[in-house]
């Protein structure tokens, strides 16, 4: 109290009063009261902070560490010792609770920022230095595990099937924006890429739980050492691929987009190694229809689709008889899903003579290195068929049953006929009648078409069977072709149409 009352000696405060007055002893003792308690009061405001202080010492050594560093943490712009003693309890509270959990990375993370906020305020201080280090150091672990953790979470109930074909979506969806982002020249070919980058990340995310389902399927399997290394070397290469991908994508490298040409590829020798004959005959079908009408942004050439189309032709009817049993659909593949319905012996002798015939074509086309178009077609509508006579789970029929449900219905021609009026067919009768020149013209180009084509065959040496193969594709393509036209006569003109 003796500095208490040596600071009033130097204060000069004297309260006013009027001139005359009797009271001037009082109010200058009023005056001094009032002095004497003003300065008191704010003496026990500069001593509160401390007793807080004192009170989160003692938080801290009864082990009461979230306490201690709420109360340390509202010291810290009045006494500079009070970072480092936040920093030092919620250390301890990292140290009790360390886990990949989000609330433990979240914890850690602001106990180095406290330990940063303490380095801070002496730089050269060593100990605060290697206190911050040790805090941080198991940041990046703690993330990528916590990652890992959330992405085998999102594709826990996908079956290794579902996953390849998903990845595949993926890298060539980030192949299609990769090329988009090449051919712009705008500042917005940034943005582009980073969304192919983002793209591709994913794809990369897909590999976590794949590589574990797929080591895990070979170490049961495989009894070789080996050959188990060796199939996981593959798995970390196709990884290793995907990364590199999204890596040079991010930095807006244009060798990006070779990077995800050899990560799909990696890709789809798995995909051909462990995808069920469904799944096969779907992306059989795909590369042949892209021989057809090669995309501008598509990942392989015509000649590199038709090789791919061929040996997944091959993989399907390898793997086939093993993927039916004698009761129909074993169930596994697509998911697990349920046994399908038994194949019919007629179906199954439909599905081996189709594919015998497109594999003898992919065969010829391969080695002619010619992609006709007519045999391409006929190769594509092979695939169709057997795609068509595959028996199907109880979902996918009820999908298809709820599309064409969906679909608004529309009438053939032989009922659009009867629905005709006299007039109209008669009109129709005469078009027919006037159009029988121009469909003996074109019959007679089929048949010039034909002979050609026979020529052409037997310039290039081909044996006889094949003539014939090719010699009945033409004939099922004339068909096809006087088919349309007849419906197109039979078809009734359009309203804003004169049907004169």
């Amino acid at each position: 109290m003796s500095a208490l009352f040596t600071n009033i000696c130097f204060l000069n405060f004297r309260v006013p009063f009027r001139v005359g007055s009797c009271g001037s002893w009082l109010n200058e003792c009023i005056c001094c009261v009032f002095l004497l308690l003003t300065v008191s009061s704010v003496s026990a405001q500069q001593m509160r902070p401390a007793e807080l202080y004192n009170e989160a010492v003692e938080a801290y050594r009864a082990d009461d560490y979230a306490a201690a560093a709420t109360q340390f943490e509202g010291l810290k712009a009045r006494f500079p010792s009070a970072t480092e003693a936040w920093a030092a309890a919620l250390y301890h509270q990292v140290t009790e609770t360390d886990a990949p959990s989000p609330e433990a990375i979240a914890l850690r993370e602001k106990t180095a920022a406290a330990f940063q906020e303490a380095l801070r305020l002496r730089p050269d201080d060593l100990r605060r230095r290697d206190n911050l280090n040790v805090v941080a150091a198991p940041l990046p672990r703690l993330r990528e595990e916590r990652r890992h953790e959330e992405i085998l979470k999102k594709y826990a109930d996908q079956s290794p099937d579902q996953l390849l074909a998903k990845l595949l979506a993926e890298q060539r969806l980030a192949y299609a924006q990769a090329h988009q982002a090449l051919t712009n020249a705008t500042p917005s070919q940034i943005a582009q890429f980073e969304a192919a980058a983002k793209t591709q990340k994913e794809a990369e995310d897909i590999w976590m739980p794949l590589g574990n389902a797929l080591l895990g399927a070979a170490q049961q399997s495989v009894t070789d050492p080996d050959d188990l290394a060796a199939f996981q070397d593959q798995i970390l290469s196709a990884r290793h691929r995907a990364k590199l991908a999204a890596d040079r994508l991010r930095d807006i490298d244009p060798a990006g987009i070779d990077a995800l040409h050899e990560a799909e590829g990696a890709t789809l020798g798995f995909f051909a190694m462990l995808a069920p004959p469904p799944l096969l005959i779907d992306e059989a079908i795909a590369a042949q229809s892209n021989t057809l009408h090669a995309a501008a942004d598509a990942i392989r050439s015509p000649l590199e689709d038709q090789s791919l189309a061929a040996f997944l032709t091959t993989r399907f009817h390898d793997t086939l008889d093993g993927w039916l049993g004698q009761e129909g659909v074993s169930g596994e593949g697509l998911g697990g899903s349920e046994a399908s319905p038994p194949l019919s012996d007629e179906d199954r002798q439909r599905i081996e003579e189709l594919t015998l015939e497109t594999m003898e074509i992919h065969s010829n086309l391969l080695a002619t290195a010619s992609l006709r178009e007519a045999y391409c077609q006929k190769a594509l509508d092979n695939l169709i068929e057997i795609r068509d006579l595959l028996p199907k789970d109880q979902n996918q029929q009820q999908q298809e049953q709820q599309q064409q449900n969906s679909e608004p219905r529309t009438q053939n021609p032989e009922e659009q006929n009867q629905e005709q009026k006299p007039d109209e067919q008669d009109s129709q009768e005469d078009d027919s009648q006037e159009s029988d020149p121009q469909e003996q013209d074109a019959q007679e180009q089929d048949t010039q078409e034909q002979d050609a084509a026979d020529e052409d065959a037997a310039e290039e040496g081909l044996d006889p069977a094949l003539q014939e193969i090719m010699a009945r594709i033409l004939q099922q393509e004339k068909d096809r072709a006087d088919e349309k036209q007849r419906r197109l006569r039979n078809l009734p003109p359009l309203p804003y149409e004169r049907d004169w």
